[in-house]
């Protein structure tokens, strides 16, 4: 008899475990929703790692991070949004905004008059949209300032 209650205690205190684990983890699996939906993208993807297999918590974080490189992207910060772009491998476009991110930085040296690194970087780009006639034109103007 006693084995026997000590085993029902037992088994009452593993599902009471498993219980306070679970309701843990949709507690906090509900703060990396809000914090997502907030807009609060970095800490709702650490969030979601820290979770584990939960749910679709690893698939959120992964859209998480894209979302933030799309914000780093879209502030203008092209070598940071490529540096993320890059780590999502193949997920969604990344792949492309990777290249789109080169272009961009490409863009902003020649706007900024640095045509040797413009006419590198649109070198590199090969036939990426308009990159021969911009690698060429940087290149002429980076020519014609040596001489000047």
């Amino acid at each position: 008899m006693k084995k026997t209650i000590k085993k029902l205690a037992l088994v009452l205190l593993i599902a009471a475990l498993m219980l306070i684990v679970a309701g843990c983890s949709a507690t906090d699996y509900k703060t990396a929703t809000n914090l997502m939906n907030g807009g609060d993208v970095a800490a709702a993807a650490e969030a979601f790692r820290a979770l584990g297999d939960y749910k679709d918590s690893s698939a959120l974080a992964t859209a998480c991070d894209y979302k933030a490189a799309k914000n780093t992207y879209d502030a203008g910060d092209y070598e940071q949004a490529r540096a993320l772009f890059a780590a999502l491998g193949d997920y969604e476009d990344s792949a492309s905004l990777v290249t789109s991110c080169d272009y961009a930085t490409a863009k902003k040296a020649y706007d900024a008059g640095e045509y040797d690194k413009a006419a590198e970087l649109f070198t590199a780009l090969g036939d990426y949209e308009d990159s021969v006639s911009l690698a060429a034109q940087s290149g002429d103007k980076a020519l014609a300032e040596k001489l000047l």
